[in-house]
């Protein structure tokens, strides 16, 4: 739809497409070949120094180190009906509304390389034990 500084925006129909896209992305930044170590080094030696505490609670230090590799993104995904408006500047459609807030605030509070969902995305999607499998 839109990008928002670094940050870009999608919306999708059906909730296996978007979490199908999320999955695919977070894929394909770990999977791909960077090329060099730097962006390791700079979140690992200069990002956690400076923040030792900003890291999931739920996985150990050490298995958490294992999964830096390249860019990692936060992505966050919601489910519900926004507002679709036509936006005379960029000649295009633009998403309004408290899905798109709510959306953006769950990204937020996310960490790189997690993808964090709403209970409304979940239940929309088939449920916990969907996700899990």
């Amino acid at each position: 739809v839109k990008t928002i500084g670094d940050a870009f925006m999608v919306a999708f129909i059906d909730p296996d497409n978007a979490m199908d896209f999320a999955l695919a992305v977070q894929l394909a930044l770990y999977n791909a070949d960077w090329g060099t170590d730097a962006v390791d080094k700079i979140y690992r030696e200069g990002l956690l120094e400076k923040h030792p505490d900003d890291h999931p609670k739920y996985v150990q230090r050490d298995e958490y180190d294992e999964l830096w590799y390249g860019i990692r993104v936060r992505i966050g995904v919601h489910f519900g009906l926004g507002d679709i408006k036509f936006d005379p500047v960029s000649l295009g459609y633009d998403y309004y509304g408290t899905v798109v807030n709510t959306a953006a605030r769950v990204e937020a509070v996310g960490h790189g390389g997690q993808i964090c969902c709403t209970q409304s995305f979940v239940d929309e999607y088939g449920g916990i034990e969907k996700l899990a499998a």
